[in-house]
């Protein structure tokens, strides 16, 4: 079941939509996992990202959608926005990378 969406603007030749979806998490035989789909201009990507319980799957989500936005050749072409604003998505990134990512801006 889909429990978030946020869309954020691409500019170029022309200026288009990347669709985010967050799904709930899901019971695994030992696990948890969560679904997200980030649909891309050129591709529409799928991951699943497990934790152990709900909860921490979920967040892990969101880093990780956090992680794949500010990696991404559009974000380092400064061609991302949301609401106008460049570098702030309102996803966060994971410690460990945030001082490598140009144009973070915590949330």
């Amino acid at each position: 079941m889909l429990i978030a969406e946020r869309i954020i603007n691409v500019f170029g030749s022309s200026k288009k939509e990347i669709s985010i979806r967050i799904f709930s998490p899901e019971k695994q035989q030992k696990d948890w996992s969560c679904r997200y789909v980030i649909d891309w201009p050129d591709q529409s990507i799928t991951r699943k990202i497990h934790g152990i319980d709900s909860a921490q799957a979920l967040v892990l989500a969101i880093y990780m959608i956090g992680t794949d936005l500010y990696s991404s050749t559009y974000h380092e072409q400064g061609r991302l926005s949301l609401d106008g604003k460049k570098g702030a998505f309102g996803f966060p990134v994971p410690k460990l990378i945030r001082d490598d990512v140009p144009g973070y801006e915590d949330m």
